[in-house]
């Protein structure tokens, strides 16, 4: 097997809108730099992938096919089902997805500054000599992340409300895998975890817990060690920063951001240790393209009055009429490695289900990959209600919501993805 990595400084220029939470558009500092990575690997039998991950809290689908046709035409031994875009979902980096204004506007200028950093990555990791690598691949645990679907019933044990308030009871998806390179002076660590990264509030720019992690995997070795994050099915999940009584979750701080980073490193540095086994390279890889369609249903719960939602709104009415367009990709690392990615912000238990779907002993499932059009709740939380379901359709300027029948849809094209491997 050979590789090549790059990794690249995307941080914005401070004053750049920040994407995430309900603030106004505009950065004051930088607490950490964002940096964009980007993996090949070849495994000389044909077979070539390539992986990008990103500090941003997504990315739009036509930008990412745009430069996966791209990319393509540089290298046509690499369809566009070759090729993943990746973000780590932080909530304090540049808006590079499409929201109502007041939870981040995309800037022109960063864009455009974005896309040649990651033509420039390209260029270089596909012109670069390949090195020998090792793949290992290895199943971690780890328990940061919280569930964050408080369910209020009434004296009759009927649903009353849902609130976004920490659910120690609720279920997580504790899996850590994690993918190894090893090559004769480096090594490259790909990570997977569910949790979303919303420690921070403010107007900071920050990579969030990821890049905390990334930075302490960086330093725990003495070799040159890369260390890629890859987000989970973390839609329904959060970090545990909790006011005293652990009753709502609260503004994070510098302090929380290392500690749940180091959370992170420390498992990832157990897994290496005691979990990884060693895998023999043999890529193929898959796509398909689906839409969820809409229900008559319109989000209810936050004031849809401003004109920056009503231009959401009509790009949406405009472009995606019908509802959601998703995407699921599929790769074989070997005969036991899978990775799966998702376009959206994916529910845990769908993403738990993607991963047993894989059949594989060391499956990896990434959400927030080839496209963020919004959330995707599973039917049970269509059902329940809450943010995931009603409101969280708001920001991203959907008309309506979705239509039942969600879970149904993603398991027929996971299933149809993994199919196509074969």
């Amino acid at each position: 097997m050979k590789y090549a990595h790059s990794m690249t400084c995307i941080t914005p220029l401070v004053g750049t809108g920040l994407a995430g939470y309900a603030r106004e558009n505009t950065s004051h500092g930088i607490y950490d730099d964002l940096y964009l990575q980007a993996l090949l690997l070849d495994d000389e039998k044909g077979g070539i992938l390539i992986l990008i991950s990103a500090d941003l809290a997504g990315f739009e689908k036509e930008f990412a096919d745009r430069l996966r046709r791209w990319i393509s035409k540089k290298k046509p031994e690499l369809s566009m089902a070759s090729i993943i875009f990746s973000a780590t979902h932080t909530h304090c980096g540049p808006a590079t997805i499409r929201l109502i204004d007041s939870v981040g506007k995309m800037n022109p200028d960063y864009m455009s500054f974005l896309e040649k950093r990651i033509k420039e990555t390209i260029t270089k990791i596909l012109s670069s000599e390949l090195k020998k690598g090792v793949l290992f691949a290895g199943i971690g645990r780890c328990t940061l992340g919280m569930n964050r679907r408080f369910i209020v019933r009434d004296k009759d044990g009927q649903i009353s409300d849902v609130l976004m308030s920490p659910n120690p009871n609720g279920s997580v998806d504790h899996s850590l895998p994690v993918l190894q390179v090893k090559g004769k002076d480096e090594e490259i660590i790909v990570l997977n975890y569910a949790c979303h990264p919303t420690t921070r509030g403010g107007y900071n720019i920050s990579g969030d817990y990821p890049a905390a992690a990334a930075r302490v995997i960086r330093a725990s070795s003495y070799k040159t060690r890369h260390a890629m994050f890859l987000q989970g099915a973390a839609a329904d999940i959060r970090v545990p920063c909790m006011t005293e009584d652990g009753k709502s979750f609260r503004v994070g701080d510098s302090n929380d951001v290392l500690e749940y980073g180091n959370i992170i490193a420390k498992s990832v540095e157990t897994t290496l240790k005691n979990k990884m086994k060693k895998i023999t390279a043999s890529f193929a890889s898959s796509r398909s393209s689906f839409v969820l369609p809409y229900s008559d249903q319109k989000p209810t719960g936050i004031d849809t009055a401003s004109d920056d939602y009503h231009k959401t709104v009509s790009y949406r009415a405009h472009n995606e009429r019908h509802g959601m367009e998703m995407e699921v990709t599929a790769w074989q690392i070997s005969k036991d490695c899978v990775v799966l990615a998702m376009s959206g912000e994916i529910c845990h238990v769908s993403g738990k289900l993607a991963k047993k779907m894989s059949g594989t002993r060391f499956p990896f499932f990434i959400a927030y990959a080839n496209g963020l059009p919004g959330y995707i709740p599973t039917d049970k939380i269509l059902e329940e209600g809450g943010y995931e379901a009603d409101q969280s359709m708001i920001p991203f300027g959907h008309p309506f919501l979705l239509k039942s029948g969600i879970d149904d849809m993603l398991e027929l094209n996971i299933r149809k993805a993994l199919d196509l491997l074969k």
